[in-house]
């Protein structure tokens, strides 16, 4: 996981981001992913003279990987559509089938290729192929998508573990980098490992009090009637300024916005901190209360 914690409080309000807040978190899976999107982006795979994308290109391959439906036109009417997670298909046209669907693949096709990011591939007219819907970005379906960028091209997964800050977000924040780690109970171990979406998502968190409204408690539906008030920006810190020697950072060039400063560490999980090393939950410090 890779986040970026706020370097400078502008008051003491714990409502308003606070020294040492995490701002923002990201998976291993979700910084992979982005850069094999940008890889693949259509942008970079140029329109062949019947304005469409060449078959079979990697852009091909990644959508391919990545989308649960392949469209395939066989004639001026008809379409195969497949669903390329159960392998079900049928045909559509302008007449609705059984599912309610139906396409006028002349119209659908020529309002899409008017967009010059299109990804609509084709060796020439009336057999036009394109991809719908969105798989679930697992590590698995990342890994093959990085095989096939791999085998076609010059980038290595291992060259793009980082999410891709711009300078001036160095120079604001400070980005880091952290593993988890999980117990064996019978080998009295424990192992580093790559952080959960959830718990990702959970260091990101604000702190929340529900106040009820006292002059209507109750809804009439019986529910009680409140409103959410943002007690803390955010429920979990990173307290650099203690951490310098296990973050191999210095707290003047942190905090100065002159200096670009990345304190990420490269390879493997085992040079990164542990995230309860680094990570400090404000309400357990008594540094916010509900």
């Amino acid at each position: 996981m890779e986040l970026i914690v706020k370097t400078k409080s502008v008051g003491s309000d714990q409502s308003q981001y606070q020294d040492g807040d995490i701002i923002e978190t990201f998976t291993d899976l979700k910084i992979f992913n982005t850069h094999a999107q940008t890889i693949c982006h259509p942008k970079n795979f140029p329109l062949n003279t019947f304005g469409l994308r060449d078959r079979n290109t990697l852009l091909e391959k990644y959508m391919g990987k990545v989308s649960q439906f392949k469209f395939t036109r066989l004639n001026s009417n008809d379409v195969q559509k497949l669903n390329l997670i159960t392998d079900e298909e049928y045909i559509i046209n302008t007449i609705p089938n059984a599912h309610g669907e139906y396409i006028y693949a002349d119209r659908f096709l020529g309002d899409r290729t008017k967009n010059p990011r299109h990804r609509i591939f084709g060796t020439s007219h009336g057999n036009e192929v394109w991809y719908t819907g969105h798989k679930k970005i697992t590590s698995e379906v990342c890994d093959v998508c990085w095989n096939d960028i791999e085998t076609h091209t010059d980038n290595l997964k291992t060259n793009h573990e980082h999410w891709p800050f711009t300078e001036t977000e160095k120079r604001r924040f400070l980005p880091l980098n952290c593993c988890g780690y999980k117990f064996d109970r019978q080998a009295w171990t424990s192992e580093r490992c790559e952080i959960s979406c959830e718990t990702c998502c959970d260091r990101k968190s604000c702190v929340i009090r529900q106040e009820v409204f006292e002059e209507d408690p109750v809804l009439e539906d019986g529910e009680p009637n409140y409103e959410d008030i943002i007690v803390a920006k955010r429920k979990w810190q990173v307290p650099y300024w203690d951490l310098v020697s296990e973050l191999d950072i210095d707290v003047d060039d942190v905090r100065n916005e002159n200096t670009v400063l990345d304190a990420r560490v490269d390879g493997s999980l085992e040079a990164r901190s542990k995230i309860d090393d680094i990570n400090v939950d404000k309400i357990a410090e008594g540094i916010v209360t509900i």
